[in-house]
């Protein structure tokens, strides 16, 4: 029962939310209002285009039943199997029908059809809506919202099919058809993101830590936990070593919490490996996602002959520490030097 009421919870705020988005600027827009107002009162009035109307369309609009103040298509209906619903939305659904018939006389008349009038008519039927959610209490109010969210998203989804030009009667196999290829085009996106997604898992899966031979972090000794580097982290300990004695130092923000405990830990790791004893100390700078170039520090262990300690710099704490004379065991011998990330 919690979740059903999540559920309509959820699809009432989204209607609000269209109601708010779409009705918004269309309605502030008060000289469309106007334009939208005064059509339908000449084409559906007494004078010689509502004449012209009910030739062209069959049929006269007609008051609602105990709303004078509002004109519907007498035989009007949800467009559902079922025709109207339990929440009485009828009359909206007979209002938008008699707006949609008006832009279309228009139109066959060579009138132009503005696109904000059929947005003021797709507003008007979701706040019409929205009023006879309001009538209803509690959980029924939330499941009437969510229904009204369903009418309100196939009006939607129809009026950006047709580019929010004057309304053509389809029949249901073009607006299927027609839906679901607009539908596929807006999940095509994320499928190809959640695709690449896996596929970053798959290869994440194949990673596997630095053996016990390797002076680099994410070993079993190691101080640094291989479950808590990052992707980007374990990419680079997966390489095969190209230099022996190289030492790799890699603490990234999920080893440790604060910057204080990271670098404690960076200096501990780099005790335990040894690498202040090497002839070059590298703070490397790796990019936001903690990717770090790994032809630059191939390269470097390769032109040191494995004489180098490698480690990722977070902020300019542990760059004052590593750069310390203490660091090293003559007091200064090893040579500090900076590499960026580079540009991936």
């Amino acid at each position: 029962m919690q979740t059903f009421n999540s559920s309509v919870l959820m699809a009432g705020t989204l209607v609000v939310w269209w109601l708010a988005a779409f009705a918004g600027p269309v309605g502030a827009d008060t000289t469309v209002l106007a334009d939208a107002n005064a059509t339908q009162s000449a084409v559906v009035g007494r004078g010689g285009q509502g004449a012209r109307f009910v030739e062209a369309m069959g049929y006269a609009p007609a008051p609602a039943r105990g709303r004078p103040g509002m004109l519907v298509r007498p035989d009007g209906d949800c467009s559902t199997p079922t025709g109207g619903t339990v929440f009485g939305f009828d009359d909206a659904c007979r209002e938008h029908d008699l707006a949609y018939d008006v832009l279309r006389f228009r139109h066959a008349a060579g009138e132009p059809v503005r696109a904000a009038v059929r947005w003021v008519a797709d507003a008007r039927f979701g706040l019409r809506m929205l009023e006879r959610c309001a009538g209803f209490p509690g959980v029924e109010g939330f499941g009437c919202l969510a229904v009204a969210g369903v009418y309100v998203a196939g009006v939607t989804v129809n009026s950006l099919r047709q580019g929010y030009g004057p309304p053509v009667e389809e029949t249901g196999l073009e607006v299927g058809a027609s839906s679901l290829a607009m539908l596929a085009l807006v999940a095509l996106p994320f499928a190809g993101a959640r695709a690449f997604r896996w596929r970053l898992r798959r290869q994440d899966a194949d990673l596997a830590p630095p053996g016990p031979g390797l002076a680099w972090s994410g070993s079993p000794a190691s101080l640094v936990r291989w479950a808590d580097l990052g992707r980007e982290g374990r990419r680079l300990l997966s390489r095969p070593s190209v230099a022996p004695g190289a030492v790799r130092v890699l603490v990234e923000v999920d080893c440790a919490r604060g910057i204080e405990r990271r670098v404690a830990l960076a200096l501990a790791e780099a005790e335990r490996l040894g690498a202040f004893t090497r002839a070059t100390v590298c703070v490397a700078v790796p990019t936001g996602s903690g990717w770090l170039n790994p032809h630059a520090v191939e390269s470097l262990e390769k032109v040191t002959g494995g004489g180098v300690g490698t480690g990722h710099r977070y902020g300019p704490e542990l760059e004052r520490a590593w750069r310390a004379p203490a660091c090293s065991p003559d007091g200064g011998a090893a040579r500090p030097v900076d590499v960026g990330a580079g540009e991936p």
